[in-house]
């Protein structure tokens, strides 16, 4: 059974789906609007975590980067989301690219106004998430497939999880 059908055939999940996508949506804009990602006052602040080989290892590289880029080891680099639990060690949760409109998009802002922040909208419109590991299909941001794809532990649980955000010692080399 694909999607589709089973979208038509189950009203009532895809209401579910579709308002858990819009709630996290209105939460990521809420969070970005008031600071709550900690940019522009930790450390790190001008710096986002980034892996060139899906998934597998990470580095922190300059925010002011696009994913997809070329990274300074001359492989392609995608943005990624870092967790943690509990004292444990930091794993990728999923990676994120924007498309290449999305790319395009962003290098017009960025000609107007060299610091133009990217606005969720725009991100939710043009980005592409997948999970870590071969064979992940990339899919839109805001699709049903993307809001499964919910951070677990490695033990399964989704207990003490936490977003791990980078530091200069993180920086690549």
């Amino acid at each position: 059974m694909g999607i589709r059908q089973a979208m038509n055939e189950n009203p009532a999940l895809t209401t579910g789906v579709t308002i858990a996508v819009i709630v996290i949506a209105i939460g990521i804009i809420i969070w970005e609007t008031v600071g709550g990602s900690g940019r522009g006052s930790s450390p790190g602040a001008n710096l986002r975590w980034f892996s060139d080989d899906d998934g597998k290892t990470f580095f922190a590289d300059d925010a002011s980067n696009v994913a997809p880029y070329t990274d300074k080891h001359g492989k392609t680099a995608y943005e990624v989301i870092v967790y943690q639990c509990g004292n444990g060690k930091p794993f990728v949760g999923r990676l994120q690219r924007l498309t290449p409109e999305g790319k395009r998009n962003v290098a017009q802002l960025r000609k107007q106004n060299k610091n133009a922040r990217i606005s969720m909208a725009l991100n939710m419109q043009y980005m592409e998430v997948k999970l870590p590991g071969p064979g992940h299909p990339w899919v839109k941001m805001g699709s049903a497939e993307a809001s499964t794809m919910t951070p677990k532990c490695p033990d399964g649980t989704d207990n003490n999880i936490q977003f791990v955000e980078p530091s200069e010692k993180d920086r690549i080399q």
